[in-house]
Protein backbone atom coordinates (compact mmCIF):
# COMPACT_ATOMS: atom_id res chain seq x y z
CA UNK A 1 0.00 0.00 0.00
CA UNK A 2 1.33 3.63 -0.75
CA UNK A 3 2.29 5.96 1.62
CA UNK A 4 0.09 8.38 0.56
CA UNK A 5 -2.96 5.42 0.35
CA UNK A 6 -1.69 4.98 4.41
CA UNK A 7 -2.11 8.68 5.08
CA UNK A 8 -5.49 9.05 3.49
CA UNK A 9 -6.78 5.86 5.73
CA UNK A 10 -5.45 7.61 8.69
CA UNK A 11 -6.10 10.67 8.58
CA UNK A 12 -9.28 11.74 6.07
CA UNK A 13 -11.87 11.51 8.76
CA UNK A 14 -10.47 13.94 11.29
CA UNK A 15 -9.40 17.22 8.38
CA UNK A 16 -9.92 20.53 9.24
CA UNK A 17 -11.05 23.88 6.88
CA UNK A 18 -8.97 25.23 4.16
CA UNK A 19 -11.07 27.47 2.34
CA UNK A 20 -11.15 28.19 -1.77
CA UNK A 21 -9.45 31.37 -2.97
CA UNK A 22 -8.61 33.63 -5.59
CA UNK A 23 -4.64 34.38 -6.52
CA UNK A 24 -3.54 37.63 -5.37
CA UNK A 25 -0.75 39.65 -6.02
CA UNK A 26 2.66 39.17 -4.82
CA UNK A 27 3.50 41.81 -2.63
CA UNK A 28 6.65 41.68 -0.32
CA UNK A 29 10.10 39.47 0.19
CA UNK A 30 10.50 36.72 2.69
CA UNK A 31 11.80 38.35 5.90
CA UNK A 32 11.89 37.87 9.39
CA UNK A 33 9.00 40.35 9.75
CA UNK A 34 8.82 42.98 12.94
CA UNK A 35 5.83 43.52 14.91
CA UNK A 36 3.43 46.16 13.82
CA UNK A 37 0.83 45.45 16.04
CA UNK A 38 -0.86 42.59 17.96
CA UNK A 39 -3.65 41.72 15.33
CA UNK A 40 -2.98 38.38 14.34
CA UNK A 41 -3.75 38.03 9.97
CA UNK A 42 -4.33 34.23 10.91
CA UNK A 43 -7.77 32.61 11.24
CA UNK A 44 -5.58 29.37 12.93
CA UNK A 45 -3.30 31.12 15.18
CA UNK A 46 -4.80 31.58 18.34
CA UNK A 47 -6.29 28.30 17.89
CA UNK A 48 -2.77 26.93 17.41
CA UNK A 49 -1.55 28.95 20.71
CA UNK A 50 -3.99 27.76 23.24
CA UNK A 51 -3.54 24.24 21.46
CA UNK A 52 0.28 24.98 22.35
CA UNK A 53 -0.20 26.07 25.36
CA UNK A 54 -2.48 23.05 26.75
CA UNK A 55 0.17 20.83 25.18
CA UNK A 56 3.37 22.76 26.83
CA UNK A 57 1.83 22.67 29.98
CA UNK A 58 1.00 19.01 30.00
CA UNK A 59 4.34 18.09 28.56
CA UNK A 60 5.40 19.88 31.93
CA UNK A 61 3.43 17.70 34.06
CA UNK A 62 4.61 14.85 32.85
CA UNK A 63 1.20 14.45 31.24
CA UNK A 64 2.16 13.71 27.61
CA UNK A 65 5.27 13.14 25.53
CA UNK A 66 6.16 14.82 22.36
CA UNK A 67 3.39 14.34 19.38
CA UNK A 68 4.80 11.16 17.04
CA UNK A 69 4.87 11.68 13.64
CA UNK A 70 1.67 10.03 12.54
CA UNK A 71 0.19 11.90 15.61
CA UNK A 72 1.70 15.58 13.80
CA UNK A 73 0.58 14.21 10.45
CA UNK A 74 -2.94 13.96 11.79
CA UNK A 75 -3.01 17.12 13.08
CA UNK A 76 -1.54 18.92 10.04
CA UNK A 77 -4.26 17.43 7.77
CA UNK A 78 -6.92 18.17 10.87
CA UNK A 79 -6.17 22.01 10.06
CA UNK A 80 -5.67 22.48 6.24
CA UNK A 81 -7.85 19.45 4.49
CA UNK A 82 -10.70 18.90 6.68
CA UNK A 83 -13.52 20.83 4.43
CA UNK A 84 -11.85 18.88 1.44
CA UNK A 85 -13.00 15.26 -0.43
CA UNK A 86 -9.36 13.58 -1.66
CA UNK A 87 -10.80 13.99 -5.14
CA UNK A 88 -11.00 18.17 -4.43
CA UNK A 89 -7.80 17.72 -3.01
CA UNK A 90 -6.19 15.69 -5.92
CA UNK A 91 -8.33 18.51 -8.12
CA UNK A 92 -6.34 21.18 -6.45
CA UNK A 93 -2.47 19.32 -6.78
CA UNK A 94 -3.43 18.83 -10.69
CA UNK A 95 -4.77 22.65 -10.79
CA UNK A 96 -1.85 23.98 -9.08
CA UNK A 97 0.99 21.41 -11.18
CA UNK A 98 2.30 24.11 -13.94
CA UNK A 99 3.20 26.59 -10.66
CA UNK A 100 5.31 23.60 -8.84
CA UNK A 101 6.88 22.90 -11.88
CA UNK A 102 7.74 26.43 -12.91
CA UNK A 103 9.81 26.82 -9.50
CA UNK A 104 13.63 26.52 -10.41
CA UNK A 105 13.40 24.77 -7.42
CA UNK A 106 11.42 22.01 -8.67
CA UNK A 107 14.25 19.24 -9.88
CA UNK A 108 15.87 19.63 -6.70
CA UNK A 109 13.28 19.52 -3.86
CA UNK A 110 11.28 16.67 -6.00
CA UNK A 111 15.30 14.10 -5.98
CA UNK A 112 14.79 15.11 -1.93
CA UNK A 113 11.20 13.75 -1.80
CA UNK A 114 12.21 10.77 -3.77
CA UNK A 115 15.66 9.31 -2.98
CA UNK A 116 15.79 10.75 0.44
CA UNK A 117 12.01 10.92 1.45
CA UNK A 118 11.40 8.44 -0.45
CA UNK A 119 8.30 9.51 -1.52
CA UNK A 120 6.82 9.07 -5.01
CA UNK A 121 3.45 10.18 -5.29
CA UNK A 122 1.19 13.57 -4.36
CA UNK A 123 1.77 13.07 -0.70
CA UNK A 124 5.28 15.42 -1.26
CA UNK A 125 2.73 17.93 -2.53
CA UNK A 126 0.31 17.27 0.36
CA UNK A 127 2.57 17.53 3.36
CA UNK A 128 4.89 19.77 4.87
CA UNK A 129 8.83 19.69 4.75
CA UNK A 130 9.06 19.35 8.26
CA UNK A 131 6.37 20.09 11.14
CA UNK A 132 7.98 22.98 12.57
CA UNK A 133 4.95 24.43 14.28
CA UNK A 134 4.88 21.27 16.27
CA UNK A 135 8.22 19.84 17.34
CA UNK A 136 11.41 21.58 18.57
CA UNK A 137 14.10 20.61 15.56
CA UNK A 138 18.14 20.52 16.47
CA UNK A 139 20.71 20.81 13.24
CA UNK A 140 21.23 17.07 13.87
CA UNK A 141 17.36 17.01 12.62
CA UNK A 142 19.04 18.12 8.98
CA UNK A 143 22.26 16.94 8.75
CA UNK A 144 22.90 16.32 4.82
CA UNK A 145 20.20 18.54 4.34
CA UNK A 146 21.05 20.23 0.52
CA UNK A 147 20.66 24.12 1.17
CA UNK A 148 17.25 24.01 -0.84
CA UNK A 149 15.62 21.78 2.35
CA UNK A 150 16.71 24.10 4.44
CA UNK A 151 15.57 27.40 2.60
CA UNK A 152 12.42 26.19 2.10
CA UNK A 153 11.89 24.90 5.49
CA UNK A 154 12.86 28.04 6.49
CA UNK A 155 9.80 29.56 3.89
CA UNK A 156 7.31 26.75 4.85
CA UNK A 157 7.27 28.08 8.29
CA UNK A 158 5.93 31.73 6.56
CA UNK A 159 3.95 30.08 3.94
CA UNK A 160 2.04 27.94 6.96
CA UNK A 161 0.33 31.34 7.77
CA UNK A 162 -0.41 32.20 4.33
CA UNK A 163 2.16 34.45 3.81
CA UNK A 164 2.06 36.35 0.19
CA UNK A 165 5.88 35.34 -1.48
CA UNK A 166 7.03 38.00 -4.08
CA UNK A 167 9.87 35.78 -4.92
CA UNK A 168 8.15 33.93 -8.31
CA UNK A 169 10.54 30.74 -7.30
CA UNK A 170 9.05 30.47 -3.62
CA UNK A 171 5.62 31.90 -4.97
CA UNK A 172 5.56 28.97 -7.65
CA UNK A 173 6.83 26.47 -5.05
CA UNK A 174 4.84 26.92 -2.32
CA UNK A 175 1.59 27.35 -4.71
CA UNK A 176 1.95 24.19 -6.25
CA UNK A 177 1.76 22.42 -2.34
CA UNK A 178 -2.34 21.85 -1.61
CA UNK A 179 -2.07 23.01 1.73
CA UNK A 180 -0.81 26.67 1.07
CA UNK A 181 -3.02 29.43 1.06
CA UNK A 182 -2.12 32.91 0.32
CA UNK A 183 -3.71 35.23 2.13
CA UNK A 184 -1.66 38.40 3.64
CA UNK A 185 1.52 40.57 2.16
CA UNK A 186 4.27 41.69 3.48
CA UNK A 187 2.84 45.24 4.85
CA UNK A 188 0.19 43.54 6.67
CA UNK A 189 2.35 40.26 8.09
CA UNK A 190 3.26 39.98 11.53
CA UNK A 191 5.68 37.30 13.43
CA UNK A 192 3.32 37.58 16.49
CA UNK A 193 1.36 34.88 14.41
CA UNK A 194 4.83 32.13 15.28
CA UNK A 195 4.42 30.26 18.28
CA UNK A 196 7.81 28.93 20.13
CA UNK A 197 7.91 26.14 17.99
CA UNK A 198 8.19 27.91 14.94
CA UNK A 199 10.67 31.10 16.02
CA UNK A 200 13.16 28.79 17.70
CA UNK A 201 13.49 26.39 14.72
CA UNK A 202 13.39 29.54 12.39
CA UNK A 203 16.16 30.99 14.21
CA UNK A 204 17.71 27.88 13.59
CA UNK A 205 17.35 27.33 10.00
CA UNK A 206 18.54 30.45 9.46
CA UNK A 207 21.78 30.00 11.02
CA UNK A 208 22.08 26.82 8.78
CA UNK A 209 21.03 28.53 5.79
CA UNK A 210 23.61 31.04 6.32
CA UNK A 211 26.63 28.79 6.93
CA UNK A 212 25.44 26.73 3.98
CA UNK A 213 25.70 30.01 1.72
Amino acid sequence: MSRLLIIIIGVSVCMFGIHSYKNKEMQGTVEYMPLKDGVSHNKYALQEETEQKIFDLSVMEGKKDELTEKEMMEKFYEQFYSELSMEEIEERIWARSSYYKASRYYEEITDYWENIREVRDIANKMEPLFFTHMKYYTEEDFTNSPFVVIHLAKNEIYARHGYIFVNEDLNNYFMGCAWYEPICGRDKFHDQVFNDYERKNLELLIKMEKELQ
